[in-house]
């Protein structure tokens, strides 16, 4: 009798384990690419740093202006005496802030875009002796407090600046040194 318990047991775990193979099969998953370059109407074709936003655009950095992509076509914005950009080359990847208005660096300053206007306002930082940054800045973080944690200067010379976005006030933290950093974030900042 208990073998024949067993063997029920065996037969109804096989049974089951083979109908659940059967009927669970994996669906394959399908991968959409949409290749875009200047031909597809980009600015240009390098691109070093892309951000999907909150409201589903692609935004795409170049060495001559910024692009931004709906899904079907591209809109490109390049640096005019009017729209609030300095310069074409965007040095950092992005950052949206709680108002979804959109942060990053050209070579030339911080710049904002803020959605509701589709315009851009800039940012120069000022050095230790109050003259105005015009090179060399570089945004890696947005913390809680929505401030934006840039690199100014190049080379040895660089700065650490917590610049933050609400009051546009900036504080210069540190020297810095390198070209590219990258924050650690500690457990409160999560």
């Amino acid at each position: 009798m208990i073998f024949f318990n067993r063997c029920v047991q065996f037969l109804m775990v096989f049974w089951l384990v083979t109908t659940c193979c059967c009927v669970c099969q994996a669906q394959p998953f399908q991968f959409s690419f949409h290749h875009l370059s200047p031909n597809e109407g980009l600015s240009q074709g390098t691109n070093f740093f892309i951000h999907q936003d909150s409201k589903g655009f692609i935004w795409l950095s170049s060495l001559d202006g910024l692009n931004r992509f709906d899904g079907r076509s591209v809109k490109i914005y390049k640096a005019t005496p009017t729209n609030g950009l300095l310069g074409n080359i965007v040095t950092s990847n992005f950052f949206e802030d709680d108002q979804t208005n959109l942060w990053f660096t050209t070579y030339e300053g911080i710049h904002c875009y803020v959605r509701k206007k589709d315009r851009f306002y800039h940012h120069q930082l000022k050095d230790q002796q109050g003259r105005k940054i015009i090179q060399g800045y570089y945004a890696f973080h947005l913390d809680k407090q929505q401030k934006l944690w840039v690199r100014t200067g190049l080379g040895d010379g660089g700065y650490l600046h917590r610049f933050d976005t609400k009051t546009q006030h900036d504080s210069i933290l540190c020297p810095i040194d390198g070209q590219r950093n990258h924050p650690v974030i500690n457990k409160m900042e999560r």
